[in-house]
């Protein structure tokens, strides 16, 4: 996995906390998509409606991406919250861009892929955020099915769940523009979030399957 750049860390930082995608809550956690509950809360899509942060992040992906020397003929965007930063870049780029589904249409062709694209061409996913990898496999799964390449998938924050491990073991490289412990510290330095919150954060960060809300439930 590919660390996130310091400058790229802390702009990216503040611009989540600027647009209230960062939440803590120790007493009431948040429900995340597995069911399990979270004292962190992150929305990237709240950064959709600032065009400026979303110039910022495509620039940031590309330059990623020429340091990297990362081959692309086409940026695909993961159903749905990853299609707004694919198009930025895709458009910065000017690549074409496609979007995958988070399971193959039952109606038509049955595809998982939209779009216009040439079997063995090489793609980058392009995600709002990553946690355990699951879903961003399900998509790179739906690509490759499809006859294309992909070894490479850009992020504007790791949640650092596993999910740089897992994408690793399919030989998919991640390229995150920060990571959940970078934006929390920022927030603590900046005085947007309480030490308590940030402690109770962090602990959870360290050992998810560990943590526990105050009442224990």
């Amino acid at each position: 996995m590919a660390s996130p750049q310091p400058p790229f860390t802390d702009l990216i930082s503040a611009l989540l906390l600027d647009a209230g995608a960062v939440q803590v809550s120790v007493e009431k956690p948040f429900k995340l998509t597995s069911a399990k509950l979270s004292p962190i809360y992150f929305d990237c899509r709240r950064l959709i409606s600032n065009p400026a942060a979303m110039t910022l992040i495509a620039g940031m992906f590309q330059w990623l991406i020429e340091h990297d020397k990362t081959p692309v003929d086409v940026v695909a965007g993961g159903e749905s919250a990853g299609i707004p930063f694919a198009d930025r870049l895709a458009c910065l780029l000017g690549k074409p861009m496609v979007y995958v589904r988070k399971q193959a249409r039952e109606q038509g062709t049955g595809s998982a892929v939209e779009g216009q694209i040439a079997t063995g061409a090489h793609v980058v996913l392009v995600e709002d955020m990553i946690t355990d990898g699951g879903s961003k496999m399900a998509f790179v799964r739906g690509l490759r099915d499809a006859g294309l390449v992909v070894d490479h998938c850009l992020v504007v924050l790791d949640r650092e769940q596993g999910g740089a491990s897992a994408l690793s073991k399919e030989n998919v490289y991640l390229h995150p523009l920060t990571t959940a412990a970078a934006t929390l510290r920022y927030g603590l330095c900046a005085k947007l979030i309480m030490q308590d919150a940030f402690d109770a954060a962090m602990a959870y960060l360290k050992a998810p399957e560990l943590w526990r809300p105050p009442d224990g439930h």
